[in-house]
């Protein structure tokens, strides 16, 4: 739809031109030839037109088809441009980097992982550890009236106990358990560290495209902010007979190069961010 965009204003300044060239050609200033030339270039222009339309019927079937949906889809160009001033604060690759640790989902299964293999290897442990009891136990006794005297008397005993019970045949059996849980311990350890660090390689490749993709359209803004100033320049000297058709064509060439690259560069833009998003499983 940008590229539309850029033929359609590129389609109607040429149109212009043409009219300017024509009455030009009228009063004997232009030579046919031009007119040839710069009707060419229309052409050119109108088929690239075809072809975008024709891109954008196939790509909207395809959405149509995958949503299961009649309508036609546009981009929404507003939140576009909102994401471009969002774009603009998110250089900073640390604060990635954090977001990954809270929010990347290979991150939180090792850890879940690793927590769950040190459990186990507590677990294990505490089959190899004594049981210890504490015992207190306080009673009171009536009168003996089962005996043949009964005696009047009440008495009152307590005591106080501890019990050990310890398994001997973990102390065979479960030293190769605790072995085996202290290698998963470690290996789940490793493994978290690894994801960690592919997590983090990861973030920063897409980063670094990010800042890329964001560096080229900034060059690609001021390149279109020079073809713009060196297509006035030719076209008021062509104007003003000081310049040739070839110059004003290829000005215009030029223009509709760095255009046409900075939207490019834009949609680039865009598609990195949503890497990087995605690499710390954000979206």
């Amino acid at each position: 739809h940008n590229q539309q965009q850029v033929i359609a204003q590129h389609i109607f300044l040429t149109q212009t031109m043409l009219k300017t060239m024509r009455a030009r050609h009228e009063a004997g200033v232009v030579l046919s030839n031009d007119i040839t030339r710069y009707e060419l270039q229309l052409s050119e222009l109108e088929l690239m037109q075809i072809q975008l339309n024709d891109a954008v019927s196939i790509i909207q079937h395809a959405l149509q088809t995958m949503l299961h949906t009649d309508r036609f889809l546009v981009p929404d160009s507003a939140s576009i441009e909102a994401l471009y001033r969002q774009l603009e604060q998110v250089h900073n690759e640390a604060i990635w980097q954090d977001r990954a640790a809270q929010s990347n989902l290979d991150i939180h299964v090792a850890n879940a992982q690793q927590q769950l293999a040190e459990q186990e290897l507590k677990a294990t442990r505490a089959a190899s550890i004594p049981s210890v009891t504490a015992i207190v136990r306080e009673q009171l006794a009536g009168p003996y009236t089962s005996d043949f005297i009964p005696v009047d008397a009440n008495i009152n005993s307590w005591f106080v106990g501890i019990g050990i019970h310890y398994n001997l045949d973990a102390l065979w059996k479960n030293r190769h358990a605790v072995a085996q849980a202290a290698a998963r311990k470690s290996a789940s350890a490793e493994q978290s560290a690894f994801v960690k660090e592919q997590v983090s390689t990861a973030i920063h490749a897409a980063y670094v495209r990010f800042f890329t993709a964001f560096s080229e359209v900034q060059t690609q803004q001021k390149q279109v902010v020079l073809a713009n100033q060196n297509y006035d320049l030719v076209m008021k000297r062509y104007v003003g007979d000081l310049a040739l058709l070839t110059d004003l064509l290829d000005a215009s060439n030029m223009k509709l190069t760095a255009e046409m690259a900075l939207v490019n560069a834009r949609i680039s833009l865009i598609f990195t961010y949503y890497q990087l998003k995605y690499s710390i499983h954000s979206l």
